[in-house]
């Protein structure tokens, strides 16, 4: 009879982490659709700080994506992440000049557990995760999540990054670099 109860036990606590697991695959598929859908950065942002803290449970983080003109990353979003690795993009290129490989994601002690993530959609970086492990979180476990869920939205922020660059060539003439008449009088309306 004792058997029997500890295998009740046992089943009851498989359900719920695999119901649990459930809720946070549907989750992350809501996020990605609602990405899918979405054509700027501003946008993006309060779907993706919901989904960061919620999913991967991360308290201090910074996110990071190209900028459409430059192409040099640019912080979307940097929560409680104030100093250190990853706080700053130059950071992070320092900790690449000492050998590591910036397209593989890292467990870095720095204090505090550090992930450092890369976002990569066809080898091509298009964002970056930078993030202080959850004090209760098993490290290896955090990263493993870490890197399944921008695996996932890799495809959604390239396509972002996309719009956001053909968006930048139909206001500027490719000839001139000088701003097409319709930007011209966009920013005339606005100033008047």
């Amino acid at each position: 009879r004792e058997d029997l109860l500890e295998q009740l036990l046992r089943l009851r606590e498989e359900t719920q982490r695999w119901e649990e697991e459930q809720q946070r695959s549907l989750a992350v598929y809501g996020l990605v659709k609602g990405l899918s859908e979405v054509l700027d950065w501003d946008t993006v942002r309060p779907r993706l700080e919901s989904a960061l803290e919620q999913h991967l449970r991360l308290e201090e983080y910074a996110f990071y994506v190209p900028e459409p003109e430059s192409g040099r990353m640019f912080p979307l979003m940097r929560k409680r992440l104030s100093s250190g690795l990853g706080s700053t993009w130059d950071s992070l290129e320092m900790f690449w000049q000492n050998g590591r490989d910036r397209l593989s994601p890292h467990l870095v002690e720095d204090g505090q557990k550090l992930m450092a993530v890369p976002i990569l959609h066809s080898r091509e970086m298009t964002g970056y995760l930078a993030a202080r492990v959850p004090r209760q979180a098993d490290a290896a476990q955090a990263l493993e999540k870490a890197v399944e869920f921008v695996s996932e939205i890799a495809f959604a922020l390239r396509r972002v990054r996309l719009f956001q660059e053909v968006e930048e060539l139909s206001e500027i003439d490719g000839l001139t670099g000088v701003y097409r008449r319709h930007k011209l009088d966009e920013k005339l309306r606005e100033e008047t």
